[in-house]
Formats: structure tokens, sequence, C-alpha cells
């Protein structure tokens, strides 16, 4: 959970840096994060990326965490939590890696898969193992 928690800070910083950048270029007006309204102001690619990409780090990880927190919480933590929580942060890496540089909607959208796959298995391994508690 730390890891993805120090990567989510650091997509904060780049997502940060990309507007200010976008800013001092002229290539967004600051009214434009009055209420995020791409409709009345053109936004760089890369700045929709990098805004869209933090966005995404609140979105599927919530479970993560959740399943995390579960994991610590009861009696039931293995190797196989292990595993999955690590395929997970790693998929997320991979899938951000991607969606920040090539963007390849299609390698993008394996990578995500497999990791929404991942928490899947962390949290039916999780709902076995307190099933057999």
């Amino acid at each position: 959970m730390f890891v993805l928690v120090l990567f989510s800070v650091a997509s904060l910083f780049l997502m940060v840096r990309r507007r200010i950048s976008a800013m001092s270029k002229g290539e967004i007006n600051p009214a434009y994060f009055k209420v995020y309204n791409s409709n009345e102001h053109k936004v760089p690619e890369s700045l929709s990326q990098a805004d869209r990409h933090f966005v995404n780090l609140f979105e599927i990880p919530v479970l993560f965490y959740a399943g995390c927190l579960a994991a610590m919480v009861l009696p039931t933590s293995s190797f196989l939590t292990n595993v999955f929580a690590w395929a997970y942060v790693l998929l997320r890496f991979v899938h951000s890696y991607i969606h920040l540089t090539t963007n390849n909607t299609k390698a993008r959208a394996l990578a995500f898969v497999l990791s929404v796959f991942a928490v899947l298995l962390l949290w039916g391994h999780l709902a076995i193992l307190v099933a057999s508690l």
C-alpha cells in the first residue's frame, strides 16, 4: 500500500508540474481550472493524460486499499494475499507507464484488466480465507 501511496503522490506532482508548464507556455487558460470545462478551453493532451491518470489512482485502487486493510485487520493474510497485492501494484505501474508515454489504448486496457483481475483475486482469496475461519 505504501508503494502505491508514494506513486500516487508522485503522480500528483507530475500533474501539477504539467499544469504549471501548460499555463506558463500559454497552452491553457488558468480559468479552465475553475470548473474544468474542456468545452470552453482547449486542454493539451499531456495535461489531460496527467489529470486522468491521477483520477484513475482513486478509482479501482480504493478496492486495493480496502482489501489490504482487511487482510491486515483480519487474521487472514497469506503468501497469496501478498502475491495478488504486489501483482496489482506492478500492473498499476505498467498501466501508468503506458498511459503517460505511448498511451497505446490496447496495451493500456490489457494492463487495466489484468490489474482489476489481481484485485478481484485478492478479494476472492480474502473471502475464502475468512470463510474458512
